[in-house]
């Protein structure tokens, strides 16, 4: 995104948009001129300049006085929780956005005041359509932490167990809906009045955050994606995954068993408990690594406070996942794309990158590849000089997609998730072990599982997993009559006997399974 001045025709055209859209939402427009958001998209703008100084004099002055960090929080404050909670996922689009403005909107804190535990209750017995004392044996009333979307206490079930209730908002839907007409109307302006609005696509931006959203009000599937992680996780020593109770979930419901533990950002507790916080730092890496490639599904929204550490055993802490609203998943295509373009960018292997781009479908085959060549190179030079435990692997990622985006690539939501995941786990392992080195942990990691994707034992698997598929499409196409057969002959046509080649294939098969046990 640039931030050059916008010409004036434009302008002119953006202001009449915005009065439009201002009729309808003005206490929105209010908040968004005086503190000069929409300059952040459109560039330096006279003509916005002086209808906000026209129409709000005292709070215009008053909000010059701020950095451009101080006017993005205190707008968005002031706008609400949803569109706070629009400005947290929008703030993983680095494909699109300044890491400045970024970084503003990441600090962004989704706390709301909870709603009444009246209503909570409320929630949960017409749910479970029976009182409360006769599922729970106790329910904490208050609540012990309150968002934008949800709220969450406490309990316990008549069993002992101690459990995690997840409650939907009662309001929130109809909010959502209302804020998602305005940043709809919104993208409408972008779109059509920003320079740069087909490479921003701003409406395609609002409806990511749509089904965001939307998935994040359906707790059924954030339980859902928690069994997930819970099942992957369950040969893994270092990690845990609370156990859904799906008996008592719902679309604005979500039980699961009690998570305890230090957050892994309290490192005054950790310190207190003598945990290994080294071994925190890999466990945290690993377990990222392990969900990325090995189960191809990842926890998207790893940040501190949804990391819980068990320090029952200080010198082997456990990794408690929470929240799972927010996942991510890659096909084999982009696990391959990150995999091997890492390893080529640390080997400077640029021309290999360039080839990457165009062999998985990325970008168009580009005549001239010496100006892609110089711009990655522009990247990864400087980095050579730096310890690798300094270099940040997120960064490198973001980059490389948007020099991708310049040659018409278009950036994958999921690629944004696992590069913003990425941000997140550097941050925190390099928190608790200041001095671990990244890559260090990660490379090996990374070149065994691209080892794997063309070995001999994962080619043969793959192979007999797809043979039975082709055995059965050869025998039908040998069955069915040829056109010019069917129009040259009155008779049917006899099939032939497709037993040869079955026979053949067959004993191919089994060769393949036991040359798959025996290497």
């Amino acid at each position: 995104m640039q931030n050059s001045s916008t010409p004036l025709h434009q302008q002119i055209r953006c202001v009449f948009a915005i009065i439009i859209l201002a009729l309808r939402n003005w206490r929105v427009i209010r908040i968004l001129m005086v503190y000069r958001i929409p300059q952040l998209l459109l560039g330096p703008s006279r003509i916005l300049n002086s209808v906000r100084y026209l129409l709000w004099p005292l709070k215009s002055k008053k909000a010059d006085q701020l950095t451009m960090d101080e006017r993005i929080l205190t707008a968005f404050d002031q706008l609400g929780p949803i569109f706070i909670k629009f400005a947290q996922i929008i703030s993983t689009r680095v494909d699109i956005l300044p890491h400045d403005i970024a970084q503003a909107l990441e600090q962004l804190q989704d706390k709301v005041p909870p709603f009444s535990s009246e209503q909570a209750v409320h929630i949960i017995e017409h749910n479970l359509n029976s009182p409360l004392q006769t599922v729970f044996k106790n329910f904490q009333k208050k609540s012990i932490g309150s968002a934008s979307l949800a709220q969450v206490h406490t309990a316990t079930l008549k069993n002992n167990r101690k459990v995690i209730i997840k409650l939907l908002r009662p309001d929130i839907q109809s909010k959502i809906t209302d804020n998602l007409k305005t940043l709809y109307q919104f993208a409408h302006i972008i779109d059509n009045y920003h320079p740069n609005g087909r490479i921003i696509r701003a409406t395609e931006v609002i409806n990511d955050y749509d089904r965001a959203i939307h998935n994040e009000t359906d707790l059924l599937i954030e339980a859902a994606n928690c069994s997930q992680m819970y099942r992957n996780a369950q040969q893994n020593p270092i990690v845990k995954i609370p156990r859904v109770m799906w008996k008592y979930c719902y679309k604005n419901m979500l039980v699961t068993e009690f998570v305890a533990g230090i957050e892994v950002y309290n490192q005054a507790a950790l310190n207190a408990k003598k945990a290994n916080q080294k071994k925190i730092a890999n466990n945290i890496m690993m377990l990222f690594l392990d969900q990325t490639f090995k189960d191809n599904f990842f926890h998207a929204d790893m940040h501190p406070g949804n990391i819980i550490i068990d320090c029952k055993s200080p010198d082997q802490p456990i990794v408690q996942l929470v929240d799972f609203g927010i996942v991510g998943s890659l096909t084999e295509t982009d696990q391959l794309y990150i995999a091997q373009n890492l390893m080529a960018f640390f080997n400077r292997d640029y021309q290999r990158i360039i080839q990457l781009h165009i062999e998985s479908g990325w970008i168009p085959n580009i005549d001239n590849q010496q100006n892609m060549m110089n711009e990655i190179r522009a990247i990864g030079e400087p980095l050579y000089a730096k310890p690798l435990k300094d270099i940040s692997f997120g960064k490198v990622l973001g980059e490389l997609l948007q020099i991708a985006r310049q040659y018409q690539m278009i950036v994958q939501p999921q690629l944004i998730l696992l590069q913003k995941t990425i941000f997140n786990i550097e941050a925190l392992a390099r928190r608790c072990d200041p001095d671990m080195n990244l890559w260090e942990n990660a490379k090996p990691y990374v070149e065994r599982w691209i080892q794997s994707r063309y070995s001999i034992t994962d080619s043969l698997k793959t192979l007999s997993e797809a043979l039975p598929k082709m055995l059965y499409e050869l025998a039908h196409h040998q069955r069915q009559p040829s056109a010019v057969t069917a129009i040259t002959h009155s008779e049917p046509p006899v099939a032939q006997s497709t037993w040869p080649y079955t026979h053949w294939l067959v004993g191919l098969l089994m060769g393949l399974v036991v040359a798959q046990y025996i290497l």
